[in-house]
């Protein structure tokens, strides 16, 4: 079976996904409903013996096979485990490869009414949205399409400039070269770090150099716009629904001339393919 992992079509899930969605997505159907995540190998409880490898001629796991399927499991938030519901085979074979963490869907804990009570579900502190095993720490530029945490999906290049080019008091109009998302978003999914209920979306844009404006002027300029609407509207404090949105995040954005100069964690965003010329 083919599992085709975080379709492009996704877009922010503030909820889990529904069995029907998940058959869809290569799950057993042991579970009503789950979130998508990489979870801790360490963390899972309710393994059975080790099962033998029906794929291989020895009946063992050998490194080097992909897992395409998630596993099942539920969270329990007494025991700080997730219980195996379904992949015993997958979790053996995720071992021999040498992994830390495997892709599963986790129902989550329904006990848990503080997280509850936030309308959260509850899906355990260490669930990862896109796969610990493969990014390099503390950084990384590697391009990513995509990533869900909860209620959040990372955008692509090409969404958020034009969320910024559409947004009435940033109407974007610099040639942006390459798009990161940084602050507590990339540094989370670097494993440096961790988000929270009112984290913001921190964007860098590497633009086309100016020969008037360094990258501080141009983006002074853009804050002053905002500041300038606070002031004429006489808002005091913090209003989040001025600055332009990401699944309903407030989006705070940098901008700078070369981003290979940067120190701060980030990761660039998806860009947009290149378009083959028509031959005359």
């Amino acid at each position: 079976m083919k599992f085709a992992m975080f379709p492009e079509s996704t877009s922010c899930r503030p909820r889990p996904y529904s069995q029907s969605e998940m058959l869809d997505l290569g799950a057993d159907g042991y579970l009503s409903k789950g979130f998508l995540r990489y979870i801790p190998l360490a963390m899972l409880d309710g393994l059975e013996p080790v099962p033998a490898n029906n794929e291989s001629d020895d009946g063992e796991y050998h490194p080097g096979i992909e897992i395409k399927q998630p596993i099942e499991v539920a969270f329990d938030s007494g025991f700080d485990l997730y219980m195996l519901y379904a992949g015993n085979h997958r979790v053996a074979q995720a071992k021999a490869n040498g992994q830390t963490h495997i892709l599963a869907f986790v129902m989550p804990d329904a006990n848990n009414l503080v997280n509850h009570s936030f309308g959260r579900d509850f899906i355990g502190t260490q669930p990862k949205s896109i796969n610990p095993d493969s990014i390099p720490i503390p950084e990384s530029n590697k391009s990513i399409p995509f990533m869900i945490h909860n209620d959040f999906r990372a955008p692509t290049h090409i969404e958020i400039v034009d969320v910024l080019r559409k947004h009435p008091l940033i109407r974007l109009r610099e040639k942006v070269q390459r798009v990161f998302l940084v602050g507590s978003f990339a540094k989370e999914s670097l494993g440096v770090g961790e988000t929270h209920e009112e984290s913001d979306v921190d964007i860098l844009l590497e633009i086309g150099k100016s020969p008037d404006e360094s990258d501080t002027d141009v983006e002074q300029r853009y804050r002053q716009k905002l500041m300038q609407h606070f002031m004429t509207h006489n808002i005091r404090g913090k209003d989040d629904s001025v600055h332009p949105q990401w699944c309903g995040r407030r989006v705070d954005v940098y901008f700078c001339y070369d981003a290979n100069l940067e120190s701060r964690p980030k990761i660039e965003l998806a860009a947009p393919k290149a378009r083959a010329r028509m031959k005359p």
